[in-house]
């Protein structure tokens, strides 16, 4: 089952990224913007740092989340 996986998403992977661009005229941008991903990244970033300094909170939060789903006390 996992070789008939791999084999799909590496197929997915070449049509999507490895083919040429279908818009022969297509060009790179000259100044492509960058900002954007850099301010997301940089939250991914804080917040995983976060989460990993400070747990408690997010660990109260999915105890309570589990025992609700568990159907006992909290």
């Amino acid at each position: 089952m996992g070789a008939l996986t791999l084999y799909s998403m590496m197929k997915i992977w070449f049509e999507a990224f490895w083919k040429p661009h279908p818009d022969k005229s297509w060009q790179l941008p000259a100044r492509p913007r960058l900002k954007p991903a850099y301010i997301g990244l940089g939250a991914l970033v804080l917040v995983t740092l976060w989460m990993g300094l400070y747990p408690e909170p997010i660990l109260g939060f999915v105890i309570d989340a589990a025992a609700m789903l568990r159907g006992g006390p909290l």
